[in-house]
C-alpha cells in the first residue's frame, strides 16, 4: 500500500507518492505538498481517494471550494471517492451540475457511510 497526496501544477492536480511526511513542502494557498521534482501517478480503478469538501449531501454529492481541482482530476472512471468532512457539513442537499462526480461515502466523526449503490 502507498500513500499518493495532491499538488497542483498548472491548474491540474495530480497525484505524488510521499514516503515520509518530512518531504513535503509549502505550497499553493500555504498548503503542505509533495515537491515538483517528484513523478505523478495516476489513481485508477481498484485505488480510493480521500476528498476535502465544504459540503456533501447523502446521494454524495460534493461541493467543492470552486477551482474544480477535484471534478477535474476525477472525470469518468477511477477510484473510489471518499467524502472526508465533519457531520455538520452533511446536508440535505448540494448543487451538481455535469462535471461533478459523486462520492461513493462519506467519512465524518460519526463513522463511515457507504452511499446506496456506490460501494
Amino acid at each position: 500500500m502507498s500513500c499518493l497526496l495532491p499538488r497542483i501544477r498548472a491548474r491540474t492536480l495530480e497525484f505524488v507518492r510521499i514516503d515520509a511526511w518530512e518531504a513535503l513542502v509549502p505550497a499553493a494557498y500555504g498548503v503542505l505538498a509533495p515537491p515538483h521534482e517528484g513523478a505523478a501517478e495516476r489513481l485508477g480503478d481498484g485505488d480510493v481517494a480521500v476528498v476535502p469538501g465544504v459540503a456533501f449531501d447523502e446521494l454524495g454529492r460534493r461541493l467543492g471550494r470552486g477551482g474544480g481541482y477535484y471534478d477535474r482530476a476525477f472525470s469518468g472512471a477511477g477510484p473510489q471517492l471518499i467524502g472526508a468532512a465533519f457531520s455538520l457539513q452533511v446536508v440535505e442537499e448540494v448543487p451538481v451540475d455535469s462535471r461533478d462526480r459523486f462520492m461513493d461515502a462519506i467519512v465524518t466523526e460519526r463513522g463511515l457511510q457507504w452511499l446506496a449503490g456506490r460501494a
